[in-house]
């Protein structure tokens, strides 16, 4: 058994008998595709909003969109503006993001995408939407 975590995580036994090998950081790469596609239809941004999150989180993007704290990985944070800019180049909300393409601010883009379609009249609209299909 430990030989296969030490071959899926690529550990490395150093002669003590358990290394905690679940207590090692995990990393895992994101790529485009794993972000998803966003059309810009607000009754697709629950779907999308939670993939994203998720993603990002898995990939050790999650702190970059806390607000309370600094930036401290710029890099990543342009990595984040990449991905949601590939994800929105085909739809509509792709004009929420064209506002941060010179500082390439991933939070910044994350955030007014977040108050877009989750403010007072893009959600009375879902919710309209919503009751009407009911």
């Amino acid at each position: 058994m430990v030989f296969f975590f030490n071959w899926l995580f690529g550990s490395r036994q150093h002669g003590e008998e358990d290394e905690k090998y679940f207590s090692k950081a995990v990393f895992f790469k994101t790529a485009a595709h794993d972000f998803g596609k966003f059309d810009g239809k607000p009754d697709h941004c629950c779907a999308f909003n939670n993939k994203t999150m998720s993603t990002l989180g898995v990939a050790g993007f999650g702190s970059i969109l806390e607000m309370t704290k600094p930036i401290e990985d710029q890099e990543g944070n342009h990595r984040v503006h990449y991905l949601f800019e590939g994800a929105t180049n085909d739809g509509s909300a792709s004009h929420i993001l064209r506002g941060h393409k010179d500082e390439r601010d991933g939070r910044a883009a994350c955030h007014a995408l977040k108050d877009w379609y989750e403010g007072k009249t893009t959600s009375g609209g879902i919710s309209k939407t919503c009751r009407l299909k009911l």
